[in-house]
């Protein structure tokens, strides 16, 4: 019985700390105007979340001119997801409209955009893989890092893709290397 309370005790601490080197989901983003993550060897999340759900790209990270990053390559000949997770306290409730903010070293041409969870008032279960209506696209000249900047209209943000990411990166059959990505509440022009 001892045995059993001290692994009940420390399976209870592991949940209050966080677990796997993450920042603790407890931290109140309700105020914040963005949230970030910067990818590489040791990831900063600040309210956002690397997923890593399985068969979706081989995502490595890197140190290219100078900055850390990680690389997104498809696993196959088709397109590469590189998924995120948001802090819950930064979401509302329903829909809420949304910039992302992508730093991105182009070496391919292709072109990227975001698939979010969004939200579909016809049919409630529809919407998780809503895609931008705008792409980025990649000349394949590299040169610097450059940001590209993605409207979320009506996100709706409740963990419904894989591995319960909110949005994703997704690169049409090329490989591209991601920097940091930042979200902020965007309030559209009437």
């Amino acid at each position: 019985m001892r045995a059993y309370l001290q692994f009940a005790g420390l399976i209870f601490l592991a949940s209050l700390i966080g677990g796997c080197g993450k920042k603790d989901p407890g931290r109140d983003y309700s105020q914040a105007p963005s949230i970030s993550i910067t990818l590489g060897v040791k990831p900063v999340e600040d309210g956002i979340l690397l997923a890593h759900p399985k068969d979706t790209a081989e995502v490595s990270p890197q140190k290219i001119v100078g900055m850390d990053c990680d690389l997104l390559k498809p696993t196959t000949e088709d397109d590469a997801y590189l998924y995120f997770k948001i802090a819950p306290s930064f979401k509302k409730e329903l829909a809420m409209d949304l910039k992302v903010t992508v730093e991105y070293y182009d070496i391919e041409r292709s072109s990227f955009w975001i698939e979010y969870d969004g939200w579909d008032k016809h049919d409630e279960k529809a919407g998780a893989y809503t895609k931008t209506t705008d792409r980025i696209k990649l000349s394949g000249n590299p040169t610097v890092w450059l940001r590209a900047s993605l409207l979320l209209p009506r996100a709706r943000l409740r963990n419904r893709q894989n591995d319960g990411g909110d949005f994703c990166i997704r690169v049409a059959h090329a490989n591209l290397f991601v920097h940091a990505v930042t979200v902020e509440k965007y309030v559209p022009k009437e």
